[in-house]
């Protein structure tokens, strides 16, 4: 690039455009700090709204300085390059290598070291090598030549390709997310408040291969549960077809269909067993597979509905390996056990199961064990959703209504039957049965609903525990306003040492479930 001072100097073409490109690589940089940076720390990494809006406002204040130290270093700068291209050569590539760090948060750090990399790594990025290049390039505006007709043209390459950068980076970001995540974007986009659904595909369609038609009402298709197993790419559906509810006795066969893509076509149904119902499975990261179902009990004398049992399942031999063997009671003495959900993360097998019966003292429990079949540890702040908090002691009543347990302070009522996901952003949500009754009739005309919540997996280690009273008493629709109010349960670790859970901490012991008010 020639350097003429001259105030009739011509700038040709390719010097406009190529002084125009390095506000194009620039921008590649700030609007991808713009407009992902701030969703990139809460949603994927788990970062709390308030640390990570902290580390970028505290940064704002050095980056201001470094502005002028840096304009200060340029202006006293005198090589054969110039003043501003030795900088702008020399700080291009570390600026590329720490945008990549600063969105590649370790996802072993928690707490104090997760924000530490980001106020770290944000500086490096903004305050540092982001500012020893910019700054430099904007004064090549007026290095480069002192006719203002140039000048003008200068800026007008320079705005033109900036904006393409920032065109560039919000489109492009998106498609290599869709591409490397293996998530179709636009499909999940499109439910952006969790609130309007449509319907997406069906699974049964066959009526030769699930014969309803002599079955009374109430009866037939219960409990479907989808998965996929990641290792096969296959969709996993389990679902049961009650039979019959006479003499106390719930005669279930359980079912499990397979399908590449979960518009189907669908396998035909494999049978599995008759041992109760709410069958759902786990892929173990073995390559192994768990089916976890209630198992009904109809001797006098015995807890009703009866507990949880779990049996192996062998995908080439399409059947289960050996008979189904108990594993868990329950995590509180509400009774009614059921609904069980079994999965892994960070180590940890963690169980999932409804309890207090389907009416007003309905919940969800948490229990998790370092084994596949046990023992499980409960969560010792049971229940994790209810919409009736406190402790009762119903094992020995098998109604499933307990009216006396309405609670008017709760908009919703039966809050419980949960099931979570992780989405490809990392996120996790709970999704659980409620109702809305009408008072004082507390009849629900619209039956059981559906709701949504928030959740987190979260950890921080600690000798000990400080008393905490952060229980969340009413679970409403997620989103719908905004306070938010979260809740902790605790674990003891091996070694005698337990997990004390916050909101700031992030993925490995427990969830924490954060219900939007």
């Amino acid at each position: 690039m020639k350097n003429d001072m001259s105030s009739n100097a011509k700038l040709s073409f390719l010097e406009r455009f190529g002084y125009g490109v390095g506000d194009y690589a620039a921008n590649l940089v700030y609007s991808a700090i713009s407009a992902f940076l701030l969703v990139y720390y809460t949603n994927v990494i788990g970062a709390s709204a308030a640390a990570a809006a902290s580390v970028i406002a505290v940064s704002k204040i050095f980056d201001g300085v470094s502005d002028l130290i840096m304009g200060y270093i340029v202006d006293h700068t005198d090589t054969k390059y110039g003043k501003a291209r030795p900088w702008i050569a020399r700080l291009c590539v570390p600026l590329a290598v720490c945008t990549v760090l600063m969105f590649s948060v370790p996802a072993s750090f928690a707490g104090k070291a997760q924000i530490a990399y980001m106020f770290l790594t944000y500086n490096l990025v903004s305050t540092i090598f982001y500012t020893g290049v910019n700054v430099p390039y904007a004064t090549l505006q007026g290095l480069m030549t002192t006719n203002q007709y140039e000048r003008g043209l200068l800026g007008n390459f320079r705005n033109l390709l900036s904006t393409a950068g920032t065109m560039t980076i919000n489109t492009v970001v998106l498609k290599m997310t869709e591409f490397f995540g293996g998530g179709d974007l636009d499909k999940h986009y499109d439910k952006k408040d969790f609130k309007n659904w449509e319907l997406y595909t069906h699974v049964l369609t066959d009526d030769t291969e699930t014969d309803l038609k002599k079955l009374p009402s109430a009866k037939g298709i219960w409990a479907p549960c989808l998965t996929y197993c990641g290792d096969e790419d296959l969709f996993y559906v389990i679902y049961g077809v009650m039979n019959s509810m006479n003499a106390r006795y719930f005669d279930v066969d359980n079912y499990l269909i397979t399908a590449k893509d979960i518009k189907g076509p669908w396998s035909e149904p494999v049978y599995i067993h008759s041992s109760g119902f709410d069958a759902s499975i786990l892929h173990d990261d073995d390559g192994r597979k768990y089916i976890v179902s209630l198992e009904w009990e109809t001797r006098e004398g015995y807890e009703k509905p009866g507990s949880i049992c779990m049996v192996e399942y062998s995908p080439k031999d399409k059947e289960i390996v050996g008979y189904p063997r108990h594993i868990w009671s329950g995590g509180t003495d509400r009774g009614c056990i059921e609904a069980p959900h079994l999965t892994k993360h960070g180590g940890f097998y963690y169980i999932m199961c409804a309890e207090g019966g389907t009416g007003y003292n309905h919940c969800v429990t948490m229990g998790r064990s370092a084994n596949v079949w046990g023992p499980y540890e409960k969560d010792p702040s049971n229940p994790i959703v209810t919409s009736a908090p406190g402790e009762s002691f119903e094992r020995h009543d098998p109604d499933h209504l307990k009216l006396k347990y309405f609670n008017p302070e709760s908009p919703l009522q039966k809050c419980g039957h949960g099931s979570y996901v992780e989405t490809q952003l990392g996120e996790v949500y709970l999704l659980h049965l409620c109702a809305r009754p009408f008072v004082p009739e507390l009849r629900c005309t619209l039956g059981r609903e559906t709701a949504i919540q928030k959740m987190e997996w979260t950890l921080h280690q600690s000798q000990k525990i400080p008393e905490r009273n952060t229980r969340t008493e009413r679970p409403v629709h997620y989103p719908s306003g905004k306070r938010t109010e979260t809740r902790t349960f605790e674990y003891k670790n091996p070694g005698g040492r337990r997990a004390r859970l916050s909101p700031l901490k992030y993925r490995r012991a427990a969830l924490l479930v954060r219900m939007e008010l």
